[in-house]
């Protein structure tokens, strides 16, 4: 296995679990709007202080797929924005977002859908999210370490092979 070929093996094995779709798991919150259904998917219960992937789509109500560019979404929490942008939905994983809430409560998540700049539907979505614990997440620290750990060793065994080349 050459250098390269060994790089690029230790970087997918580390970064490719991480890429699961939340729609994986098959909970979502479906909300009508008119004869269309917006669905947002997400991989856990929605607690506060921990990162949960939201998976954003949409979908007629014989439940096929609508097809769309991009998205646009605004969390808000008595009136105020919490977080607010545009999401992209690429051919590989979808339109997805990654958001932490910061405390337990009653959320709002306003999400607009567009096809090549033309609004498709727009809704809002109510989130309820539980108290988390008082603890710090450990899973960003297991996500860095490991992913460090795998660069140093795709960089030392790099460097084994190359010093093994010059010496042959």
């Amino acid at each position: 296995m050459t250098c390269k070929q060994t790089f690029l093996f230790f970087i997918c094995a580390t970064l490719i679990p991480l890429s699961v779709s939340a729609h994986s798991n098959t909970t979502s919150i479906e909300v009508p709007v008119g004869e269309r259904i917006v669905d947002i998917g997400y991989n856990r219960t929605f607690e506060a202080g921990v990162p949960i992937l939201l998976d954003l789509g949409i979908k007629n109500a014989d439940q096929t797929t609508i097809p769309f560019t991009d998205t646009w979404v605004r969390v808000s929490h008595h009136d105020q924005t919490m977080f607010s942008a545009p999401i992209f939905n690429g051919a590989l994983g979808g339109a997805r977002v990654t958001y932490v809430f910061p405390q337990a409560g009653t959320y709002t998540a306003t999400v607009r859908f567009y096809n090549d700049g033309k609004e498709i539907v727009t809704a809002d979505v109510p989130i309820d999210v539980i108290a988390g614990e008082t603890k710090g997440p450990l899973w960003p620290i297991v996500v860095v370490g490991v992913s460090i750990i795998s660069l140093a060793t795709g960089v030392g065994i790099g460097l084994l092979a190359r010093r093994a080349r010059k010496r042959a």
